[in-house]
């Protein structure tokens, strides 16, 4: 028997497949599995991806297997391919992006002991399981090591460890056989174990306390074994029981989909903000359970999983798998055998569910489908809503894509009925929008205004404060500064490697390179000319934040951005502090726009907005849009509220047409799009060609260019992108237009220009500007 595999190395080098025998005592191995294989010097991880009764390349046998059953299903080998199609990537890395990370391995070195009797008692001390493990402790033995090396008393060797299994710890179950004299005088803990079943320990001594559970056990009443336990996940919010009376709207939606439960249909869910999409899904949730199917429900943002957790699990008593990539290795380990031993019948989580296994699927939900954040544009690139496509035909199961603002291309997919659009115009709770206020700043400078609250935002937030309701304040750019400067030669500090300005953050006094992580202190002296003349320019949310204190000095303040949810569960604490009413203020970037529901807000604010849309990307104004109507959505869900916008160019249709309404936005947006040829009307993509070498980089990108001018439509470039160089490499950008691509015929293209002083790089969805 030969199993042919992929190693777990993602490098364009060994981007192929090797095959191994199998020794008789490993026959069981099936595609899919997890394997560990002799290759060249190291020991590695590998995926079994076909059995095979000969080849003429195997020489080697496999080492171990890791897996009863297959952890990679067929489902997962047919997104692997879906995704090979469009991406010029290793298929190990593609492997990496679908297969949850905690079933890799991990790699440590280790000195194996061959001879301990040589060793010095400092090394014998650190001796486990005949290896000495190699960490900082070894810093202190380097001398003692490098002997012992040399003298071969150990050799250093790699090794591997699983990156979280399933926990066990001591419990006991009843030995109905007990001859023990005295057992009477324990009937109280002999009860507990009447249906046969196993006690942890730790949960008796808490109990009866130590001493009676270990002389039951001394005595042979109790036999001790050990048990599979999960840590589970914490959460900080309380469960609620609401009325669910449907309004007229809700009804029509959920009989529109009831009618479709064993179809691959997929619905736009196009509802206004507060017009209960959430309880839409809670009614078919239920009808599916019935049904005894399963279910996977998406949210865009980790914030927004607990939100949606407590909704679902305040319905139903139903064991529900949460994941994302806050939680810890053997946390995500957890929820991810939930799923795979089908005991959680409700699974909640962010983009990187999708490529979760769920037998006996019955119901895919996405809410807020039309978030840029289901769109992968690091390392291997997708969009998660179309793998959900892929999982509703391959299941036959109806996909919801719940939104108040669907993209342009969701709209034109539902008014061309490729989906069926069913719409919500209405509140749940009979509550109308919130009155809009638009305010020029540009007045407010004229007036005498010099602060970033205009005078009518400043009034009505006192006025809030008064009759405590609560506010939200949207600010779109992180930190305290977007660059120091030099106010006397104007010199600017920027990013070594990336030639950008550094970004101010005064809670650590730091400079920060926003692309490539470098960060250095901030010092008021000027490295150009001497001068102690340093000082922030520009607004960041950090200094948003000094101005509401200092201007409203009575109001309690949270903010939430990255920056403020660094910390484990963070983000859920937050959350139910303001929703506790335990802070005035909510400010934030853009996460705060989506999918909350707090009672007490009734304003809603937006701080210059022209952020949004003076960026350089054609989906500007749909963003801008689509966040001022996400934002201002949350004011008024319970009582009557108000928005205002704070711009300097109010004449933007993204602003304009907020009391216009989405159909007009659409239909503006739509016509921009057909004009350019963009989505839905054309594809396009962009490759990026980077170098140490200037003038080299751009004559491979010419010539890239002259190739794909041969079968592509419109070719643009090679042109600078606004970050020019990253890592210390120039970098140039293609635009590839087109109705159709041959993705493979582009991918032959760039092999035949490799170069090893150039990189290369296809990007079927990141824009790059």
């Amino acid at each position: 028997m030969i199993v042919r595999v992929i190693t777990d190395i993602q490098h364009e080098a060994v981007d192929q497949t090797y095959d191994y025998f199998v020794p008789e005592h490993l026959n069981h191995i099936e595609k899919g599995m997890r394997v560990i294989v002799p290759f060249g010097a190291q020991t590695r991880l590998a995926y079994v991806v076909e059995v095979l009764e000969t080849s003429v390349f195997a020489t080697k046998e496999i080492i171990d297997c890791l897996d009863i059953e297959p952890t990679i299903k067929e489902e997962t080998f047919t997104i692997i391919d879906l995704l090979l199609e469009t991406n010029k990537k290793p298929y190990a890395q593609i492997m990496h992006t679908v297969i949850p990370k905690e079933l890799f391995v991990s790699y440590t070195k280790v000195l194996k002991v061959l001879n301990i009797d040589n060793l010095s008692d400092e090394l014998k001390n650190l001796v486990e399981n005949n290896e000495i493990i190699v960490n900082k402790k070894l810093l202190n033995y380097q001398k003692e090591v490098k002997e012992a090396l040399k003298n071969k008393d150990i050799e250093l060797k790699k090794t591997y460890r699983k990156r979280a299994s399933t926990l066990q710890k001591a419990a006991y179950i009843l030995n109905k056989d007990s001859k023990y004299k005295n057992i009477h005088k324990y009937e109280e803990i002999i009860d507990l174990f009447k249906d046969d079943s196993a006690i942890f320990r730790d949960e008796l001594t808490k109990m009866f306390g130590p001493s009676r559970i270990n002389t039951l056990e001394k005595n042979g009443v109790l036999l001790r074994i050990e048990k599979n336990y999960m840590k589970g996940v914490s959460h900080y919010f309380d469960f609620y029981d609401k009325t669910h009376v449907l309004t007229p709207e809700q009804k029509h939606a959920v009989e529109v989909i009831s009618k479709s439960l064993n179809t691959n249909q997929t619905f736009l869910l196009k509802g206004v903000t507060g017009s209960g999409k959430t309880e839409v899904y809670l009614q078919i949730i239920d009808e599916i359970l019935k049904m005894n199917k399963r279910v996977l429900l998406l949210v865009p943002e980790i914030t927004l999983v607990g939100p949606m957790l407590q909704a679902v699990q305040s319905r139903f008593n139903e064991t529900t798998a949460i994941y994302h990539s806050a939680l810890s290795n053997q946390e995500r380990f957890e929820q991810y055998k939930l799923v795979e031993d089908q005991k959680a019948r409700i699974v909640i989580g962010t983009r990187k569910s999708v490529f979760l296994n769920i037998t006996d699927l019955g119901l895919i939900i996405a809410d807020e489908a039309h978030d840029t954040s289901y769109i992968q544009t690091e390392g291997v690139e997708y969009q998660a809503i179309d793998i959900l496509k892929f999982k509703s035909e391959l299941y036959n199961v109806p996909l919801i894509l719940g939104t108040a603002t669907p993209s342009i291309e969701q709209m034109y997919q539902a008014l061309n009925e490729k989906y069926t659009l069913i719409e919500m115009n209405e509140r749940a709770t009979s509550m109308p929008l919130p009155q809009l206020s638009v305010v020029d700043m540009r007045k407010e400078l004229v007036n005498g205004n010099t602060t970033i609250f205009s005078n009518e935002l400043k009034e009505k937030m006192l006025d809030r404060l008064h009759k405590k309701e609560q506010i939200l304040l949207l600010f779109n750019r992180k930190g305290y500064a977007p660059f120091v400067m030099c106010r006397q030669c104007s010199s600017v500090p920027i990013c070594e490697t990336c030639q950008v300005p550094l970004v101010y953050s005064k809670k650590d006094n730091m400079l920060k390179c926003r692309y490539c992580n470098y960060k250095s202190a901030y010092v008021q002296l000027c490295e150009t000319c001497g001068s102690h003349a340093i000082k922030p320019v520009g607004i960041g949310i950090e200094y948003v934040e000094d101005q509401l204190k200092k201007h409203f000095p009575q109001a309690r303040v949270l903010r939430m951005d990255r920056d403020t949810l660094t910390k484990k569960g963070s983000e859920e604490k937050l959350w139910q502090s303001f929703y506790n009413y335990e802070a005035d203020i909510l400010l934030g970037t853009q996460m705060i726009a989506k999918g909350f529901d707090f009672p007490k807000v009734t304003l809603a604010a937006i701080l210059m907005a022209d952020m949004s849309f003076k960026v350089p990307t054609f989906k500007a104004s749909e963003e801008a849009y689509t966040l001022f109507t996400q934002l201002l959505g949350r004011s008024g869900r319970s009582k009557k509220g108000e928005a205002i916008i704070q711009a300097y160019d109010t004449s933007h249709y993204s602003i304009t047409h907020l009391e216009k309404g989405y159909q007009a936005f659409y239909h503006r947006a739509l016509s921009d799009r057909r004009l350019a040829e963009y989505e839905p009307f054309g594809k396009f993509h962009y490759i990026v060609v980077s170098g140490e070498k200037y003038l080299k980089t751009y004559q491979i990108a010419f010539a890239l260019k002259k190739r794909l001018k041969t079968y592509i439509n419109q070719v643009l470039g090679p042109n600078e992108p606004y970050l020019k160089m990253f890592k210390n490499q120039y970098r140039f950008v293609l635009t590839l237009k087109d109705n159709k691509m041959n993705y493979q015929q582009i991918f032959n293209s760039i092999d035949d220009l490799k170069d090893a002083e150039v990189n290369i790089d296809f990007h079927p969805l990141l824009e790059v500007n």
